[in-house]
């Protein structure tokens, strides 16, 4: 996979990120357009980050980055758009964390031996789910869960 849809694959990730977490219900499909105003964006490895930058994404393929904060009608967009204003935010790609332990928390000897005694797999599902949620919200969208 090149680079540009290695990129494009991140930030589709991380958008659906951040329409999870603010309650969005819009599904991301071919017809919708979606313009994404970043105040600053970090998209290439090495090379400087890029302020006040307006990305387009058409379902679910990055298709422009425009400088500025650009509308639908500057970009030549005829269709109805979705505006994400991340304007005072930085978005980066996706981190990927390859040594993760989403079921199990920090604990003492004894208390992790208490908990594998009377605790079941169930428990561990659910410390899971919870560690998973706070990894999203740390900005981690790919993860090796070694535990």
């Amino acid at each position: 996979m090149n680079s540009a849809r290695r990129l494009a694959s991140v930030l589709i990730s991380l958008l659906m990120l951040l329409l999870g977490t603010n309650n969005a219900t819009a599904q991301i499909t071919d017809e919708n357009t979606i313009i994404i105003h970043c105040g600053t964006l970090i998209s290439v490895p090495g090379e400087p980050a890029q302020s006040q930058v307006s990305i387009v994404v058409v379902g679910n393929s990055i298709t422009r980055i425009a400088q500025g904060y650009a509308t639908a009608e500057e970009l030549g967009i005829d269709q109805t758009v979705t505006t994400i204003d991340l304007s005072d935010r930085w978005v980066v790609p996706g981190l990927i964390d390859c040594h993760t332990h989403l079921t199990g928390d920090m604990h003492s000897a004894s208390e992790r031996m208490r908990r594998r005694m009377q605790e079941g797999e169930a428990h561990a599902a659910i410390d899971g789910v919870a560690n998973a949620h706070k990894t999203i919200q740390a900005g981690f969208t790919t993860v090796r869960n070694v535990g």
